[in-house]
């Protein structure tokens, strides 16, 4: 597994060629083998991590939950500073801090 990064892209060229060199030398009837066998032996699946993208939604997904929790809590006509104010945490909405407390309550150790 690796990223998308342009060494990495780079990397998976270099490493597909050097099997392509590589495979005749260490199978022996490797020039009797079919060309999709051939083709099948030297292709390698390469597993792109979505870490990062994954992040990179939550923490949108959180500031805007923030600013659309606030605006709420306005309209209601209720000070959302003096309602954060009694979490820890006053960066997060009400609704990722469920999420968290909920998940911390379910996990193993």
């Amino acid at each position: 597994m690796s990223d998308r990064a342009a060494t990495e892209k780079k990397f998976h060229g270099l490493l597909k060629e050097y099997r392509e060199d590589i495979l005749p030398s260490i199978y022996s009837n490797w020039e009797s083998l079919i060309e999709t066998e051939q083709d099948s032996y030297s292709s390698m699946n390469n597993f792109y991590c979505g870490l990062h993208c994954l992040v990179n939604m939550a923490e949108t997904a959180q500031k805007m939950l923030l600013t659309v929790e606030k605006e709420e809590l306005e309209n209601a006509g209720i000070s959302a500073s003096a309602e954060t104010s009694k979490f820890v945490s006053t960066g997060e909405s009400g609704a990722v801090r469920m999420i968290i407390t909920t998940t911390k309550c379910l996990s193993r150790g």
